[in-house]
């Protein structure tokens, strides 16, 4: 098979799964951040397989396309952190020094829940009036969620590195 049409049967494939789990995470009530993680999953295991750039195109078609079918909350929660995460991942990870990739992870986290919470409490809800203890205590929260997210990806990057020599 030649090596072109490797990339674009897989980069379909990746596109299919991703848009297959938003859509579960759409109309299913329970796991649905569990759905938003397997599209991580999926994009990790794409950035192994068909490399950064092809796997870029899987992002932005998968997000086109779940645009267009109506998918708008869950494609906006794939957008900003879901989807775009294993990208600045693979780029700050590739910098192999401890201490700044923490630190930019924890920049990069901290820019996407404050631009996310503004712009959803001034387009859709005042997300204010839902939190009923202090914000600092809600960041540090969003942020011990986030290192589990950061490690389950590191640990799922490995073993499909370890695993799937031929991907």
């Amino acid at each position: 098979m030649n090596n072109k049409s490797l990339v674009i049967s897989r980069g379909g494939l990746f596109t299919a799964l991703s848009v297959i789990f938003l859509y579960l995470s759409s109309i299913l009530i329970t796991n649905r951040l569990g759905f938003m993680i397997l599209t991580s999953i999926v994009l990790v295991a794409s950035i192994i397989s068909i490399k950064f750039k092809y796997s870029f195109l899987v992002y932005i078609s998968t997000s086109i396309i779940c645009f267009m079918i109506g998918l708008r909350g869950v494609t906006f929660a794939y957008l900003i952190l879901f989807g775009l995460y294993p990208f600045v991942k693979y780029k700050i990870e590739s910098l192999r020094k401890t201490i700044l990739e923490f630190f930019l992870k924890f920049i990069f986290i901290n820019v996407t829940f404050f631009l996310s919470y503004y712009l959803y409490s001034y387009l859709f809800l005042d997300l204010n009036s839902l939190i009923k203890f202090p914000m600092f205590i809600f960041i540090i929260g969003i942020e011990i969620c986030f290192l589990i997210y950061d490690y389950i990806l590191t640990l799922i990057s490995q073993y499909i590195i370890k695993r799937f020599k031929f991907l």
